[in-house]
């Protein structure tokens, strides 16, 4: 049987309403920690991906329960067999700002260490993958204050990459809020691999 993606897509502007589209899928019992996020430049995407049509439908005939005319439900039949890893193939490791190296975790035996800093990266189910230029910006003030803040507040941190780049640049005291539980527990984990275990990340 195939997969199904059932995917809401907004405009960056709306970004702020998806916890709103999160708990529109949770309505209809898919756990919030399975949704998969994708971060554009214009837009952004929030999908579910499920084997039953009866649900799809289900998800098709409630949409208009989100009341945003410019929201858009997409449902898309996916063939391969490594539908829930596809985005991956255009995910690898590359540049951040001046001074350091994104790097996915799953790619992280490939990194060779070099003059860059690598902040490693696993973004499963939140927003934050570090691709969005609004990141790259403040990753690339941040750098010209290197060595120069020791503490660092992350408001809204998603995956918690801003954090893990202050952590790189010198951060030592690194507090973070999410008004999302996975983000959390997804932004605790990325700054653990990063190597820094004294956060004080909560859902906020």
């Amino acid at each position: 049987m195939d997969w199904i993606e059932i995917a809401v897509i907004g405009p960056q502007r709306l970004i702020s309403k998806k916890n709103e589209i999160r708990q529109f899928f949770v309505r209809f019992g898919i756990d919030s920690n399975a949704l998969a996020f994708f971060d554009f430049k214009t837009k952004f995407k929030i999908a579910a991906y499920t084997q039953s049509q009866s649900l799809a439908q289900k998800l098709k005939n409630n949409f208009k329960g989100l009341r945003q005319k410019e929201f858009q439900l997409r449902i898309k039949v996916l063939k391969p067999k490594d539908w829930r890893d596809k985005w991956k193939e255009n995910y690898h490791i590359q540049p951040l700002g001046r001074r350091l190296m994104l790097v996915p975790l799953w790619e992280k035996r490939k990194f060779k260490k070099g003059k860059r800093l690598p902040v490693y990266l696993e973004p499963r189910s939140v927003f934050g993958s570090g691709t969005h230029e609004t990141t790259r910006q403040v990753i690339r003030l941040m750098e010209n204050l290197k060595g120069q803040f020791e503490t660092f507040f992350d408001a809204g941190m998603g995956t918690g990459i801003l954090s893990a780049a202050a952590f790189r640049l010198g951060a030592k005291e690194i507090t973070g809020l999410d008004r999302e539980e996975p983000a959390v527990e997804i932004a605790q984990a990325n700054l653990r691999v990063n190597g820094c275990l004294s956060t004080n990340f909560k859902k906020g």
